[in-house]
């Protein structure tokens, strides 16, 4: 009984990998959190929202689409390791593959944000 267990742990977990590769999947702008701190300079307020609406503005209308050649329709190139994606261009930023959902945050002192795409239909 063990052993079928094991089996079947070890099938669900291929089964789960190879299911979330981008490739040949376009993804589409579904949400855009963010939070800012508190208690900010007004300075550092205007630079943090700034920086929100330059963000919200990237991923608002985005439409991005993973070839299998490890391209993106724009022509930049991706790599995907597990649940970790990455396209060439933009520094810092990682994408992480959860299911059919494509998930990207950045966090520093006075603000963060999470853009979630989803697969297009």
């Amino acid at each position: 009984m063990k052993k079928l267990f094991v089996f079947f742990a070890l099938l669900f977990a291929v089964v789960g990998l190879t299911g979330c590769s981008v490739a040949e999947k376009t993804y589409v702008s579904d949400s855009f959190d963010y939070e800012i701190a508190e208690g900010l300079s007004i300075t550092d307020s205007i630079a943090a929202n700034a920086a929100i609406e330059v963000a919200k503005g990237a991923y608002s209308n985005l439409e991005i689409t993973f070839n299998a050649d490890g391209t993106t329709g724009s022509g930049a190139k991706w790599t995907q390791d597990g649940s970790k994606l990455t396209i060439d261009g933009l520094v810092d930023l990682e994408f992480k593959v959860s299911g059919s959902k494509l998930v990207a945050s950045y966090e520093c002192d006075n603000y963060s944000w999470k853009a979630v795409l989803v697969v297009k239909k």
